[in-house]
């Protein structure tokens, strides 16, 4: 298991207290592109993916934005 492996396990465990860099991190790596947008506002997009996600860039991240993207991240891994 790779480090990257094990840090998306330990935050699919406790989505609370991610911060915004670490996520940004984690989608980048998977293949997202980070747009910034309007005021403090990210748009998280995937070229084989149509839905774009807003997240604000705020540390640490809700929750509910983190498993947003972790449900992005499972849903590119069943395409592949």
């Amino acid at each position: 298991m790779t480090k990257a492996d094990k840090r998306l396990d330990r935050i699919r465990r406790n989505p609370r207290g991610v911060s915004f860099e670490e996520l940004m991190s984690i989608a980048k790596r998977r293949g997202f592109t980070v747009r910034s947008v309007r005021g403090s506002h990210f748009h998280l997009r995937h070229p084989s993916i149509s839905e774009i996600l807003t997240l604000p860039a705020r540390s640490p991240v809700k929750p509910v934005y983190v498993k947003a993207v972790l449900k992005l991240v499972d849903r590119l891994n069943e395409e592949e």
